[in-house]
């Protein structure tokens, strides 16, 4: 898991132009202090294992994108506008990069986009909206 979230942050640090900061998290409900938005972080999810014939063991692990974006005027923080992108637009933007994406993994047979939450408002220590929307990502490994 460790290798894993680590090629997601550098795929994602290195193609994500509308993300100001991206991070591994340590829960989907904490944003780094300091951290500017928009901004995405990277939470480990479960693992399961599986026996196969001849002896091939197959490893399904989990992992959730959790994408932020700041307020905005109306429905900017969900939609976007021409001053930032909204919470479904960095979402697309993830789904693209990282969907059917091995990430140079040995091994790794498969990488999809399995589901993703409604968007959902939070206000923030600074008593400013802030928008959240997760993706889980479901990587096979043999």
């Amino acid at each position: 898991m460790k290798d894993l979230l680590q090629k997601i942050l550098e795929e994602l640090t290195a193609s994500l132009p509308n993300a100001r900061d991206i991070f591994i998290a340590t829960d989907e409900q904490v944003i780094p202090m300091g951290s500017r938005f928009p901004c995405v972080g990277i939470k480990d999810g479960s693992v399961a294992t599986k026996k196969l014939t001849c002896g091939v063991t197959e490893t399904t692990l989990q992992v959730r994108i959790v994408c932020w974006t700041p307020s905005g005027k109306g429905s900017a923080q969900v939609t976007g506008d021409s001053t930032q992108p909204g919470v479904l637009t960095l979402a697309a933007s993830v789904v693209a990069l990282l969907d059917d994406n091995l990430l140079g993994i040995e091994g790794m047979i498969s990488a999809d986009n399995k589901s993703s939450t409604p968007s959902k408002m939070y206000i923030n220590d600074q008593k400013k909206s802030v928008q959240q929307k997760i993706l889980l990502f479901e990587y096979v490994w043999e």
